[in-house]
């Protein structure tokens, strides 16, 4: 599975219906970032990395804004 934050692969094992999910949130983000509760420890492993990449996105763009 693609994680467009993390911008890597990540190799999970899921079923057909976590897929269905997936694609419907639009993609493992937005899978991971609507629940809330994860529902395995790495799901909340990756969700926390998510978070904290998007976190770390968010404050270089406010950093080349205020250089500007």
């Amino acid at each position: 599975l693609w994680s467009e934050t993390l911008r890597e692969r990540i190799k999970v094992s899921v079923s057909v219906k976590a897929l269905e999910l997936m694609d419907k949130a639009g993609g493992l983000d937005g899978y991971l970032l609507g629940q809330r509760l994860p529902e395995s420890v790495l799901a909340a492993k990756l969700r926390e990395r998510i978070l904290r990449r998007r976190l770390e996105l968010e404050e270089e763009r406010a950093d080349r804004i205020r250089t500007k």
